[in-house]
């Protein structure tokens, strides 16, 4: 039996078809796992698979392949992962970066409003592809997921997400260095 028939045997109920599916299933999805992240994550992930595929798969309408369902909750379950592990390295690389700070002072919080508005300006300023790989950071995406949007290697985006970040605090540095000047009072004639 190929996996789309044992998938439909298990939603049917056939007797013992979970015990012919899950080795069958398990080493494709710990196969397609393990390309992406180490064993030990690629087994939970795999488990994680097979308990959403129990709950979901009696209520699964046949719009599109099984394998193709079953891969789907793995691919949204493998970019949950990625997305998770990138907010734990963001917060990992602000609490080894940021000493702690105490209370802002009210001119702290006017300098940090300044180039905060710096930044969003700036970025308007930045070419689209800069500009696209900020935004998609912005949103939560990571580097792997932004390359598979653009259609370019891991190592071009994780480049272009470099590049864009140190042009972006260029330009907000020069900025925010560049005294602005009070506006020019135009003399007055004596009266």
């Amino acid at each position: 039996m190929d996996l789309d028939e044992l998938l439909r045997a298990v939603r049917d109920e056939e007797r013992g078809a979970w015990a012919r599916l899950a080795p069958v299933l398990t080493v494709e999805l710990r196969r397609y796992f393990s390309s992406w992240f180490g064993p030990d994550v690629a087994k939970d992930l795999t488990q994680a698979t097979l308990v959403v595929l129990l709950d979901k798969l009696p209520g699964f309408e046949a719009r599109e392949s099984l394998r193709g369902w079953v891969f789907g909750i793995a691919r949204n379950l493998a970019h949950n992962e990625l997305r998770a592990r990138y907010r734990r390295s963001e917060l990992a690389e602000g609490v080894k970066h940021e000493p702690l700070a105490p209370a802002r002072s009210p001119s702290s919080h006017a300098r940090w409003r300044q180039r905060w508005e710096l930044a969003n300006e700036e970025l308007e300023q930045l070419p689209d592809h800069y500009r696209d790989v900020i935004e998609h950071d912005l949103e939560g995406g990571d580097a792997g997921s932004f390359a598979e949007h653009e259609g370019i290697s891991r190592t071009t985006a994780r480049t272009r997400r470099h590049r864009a970040q140190t042009e972006l605090a260029d330009r907000v540095q020069r900025r925010a260095e560049t005294p602005t000047s009070p506006p020019r009072q135009t003399p007055t004639p004596p009266s």
